[in-house]
């Protein structure tokens, strides 16, 4: 099912007391998304199936999809793993998906389409090629190339969708032009506002912190969009 062998819901593993033709059998009864099929959310039925029913520590059979209530086959289809949990939306499933997330990474599970685990496996993989040319880079147009090499050669589990670069602008500024060019990057971020002594006040301030945090998890002016944003509102409140 895509999980490690020893991932847990509330202290109870997953993949223990298994039997998948009694789950496929029973859940289609129970269900009009079948079992071999996605959830709502988009994730294997049989997956999130297997975890909300290890929340509730019953064993995934005939008579554990009997066990489960209405309530919880409509939480199922919906994608929520996790009995406690009856929105998707919740700050608490949120964190409490992102724990679980770097977890069954930590343990080897599929990090495919999930966020979080993507994205340390992307940064992990700009730190060794930012280590191959440390001051100046791989060169920008090596980038792409860098990361297709290392998924080739390293057999990466990523399948070819998520198969992406940094998602970090400033590593990939780091494998693009090394720990000069990075320097030189994060120079250029502080120098206009505190050189106008505009990032002192409330508005530029608000506007920059905004976009200095969102290059952490985001290749942002790799886009036309992130770089329009940036150049527009510096310029704009700069100068205001």
């Amino acid at each position: 099912m895509d999980y490690a062998g020893n991932s847990t819901e509330n202290g109870h593993y997953v993949l223990y007391y298994v039997c998948p033709k009694e789950l496929k059998k029973e859940w289609n009864k129970r269900s009009k998304i079948p079992f071999d099929s996605n959830d709502l959310k988009g994730n294997p039925v049989r997956g999130t199936l297997a975890r909300y029913m290890a929340s509730l520590n019953l064993r995934k059979d005939s008579v554990g999809v009997w066990a489960l209530s209405q309530q919880d086959i409509n939480a199922i289809e919906l994608g929520i793993p996790n009995y406690r949990f009856n929105s998707l939306t919740s700050m608490s499933y949120r964190l409490y998906q992102v724990f679980w997330e770097v977890k069954d990474y930590e343990q080897g599970g599929d990090i495919n389409g999930h966020s979080i685990t993507m994205r340390l496996e992307y940064w992990q993989i700009a730190l060794m090629l930012i280590k191959r040319h440390p001051l100046v880079g791989a060169g920008t147009g090596n980038v792409r190339k860098g990361f297709d090499d290392y998924y080739d050669a390293t057999h990466s589990s990523l399948t070819h969708e998520f198969r992406l670069r940094a998602h970090n602008q400033y590593l990939e500024i780091g494998v693009g032009f090394g720990l000069i060019g990075l320097s030189f990057f994060i120079f250029s971020l502080f120098y206009p506002g505190i050189k106008t002594g505009k990032i002192f006040t409330w508005f530029y301030f608000i506007f920059w912190m905004i976009f200095m945090l969102s290059l952490f998890t985001e290749d942002t002016l790799e886009t036309e969009a992130g770089a329009t944003f940036y150049a527009f509102f510096n310029s704009f409140f700069l100068f205001l």
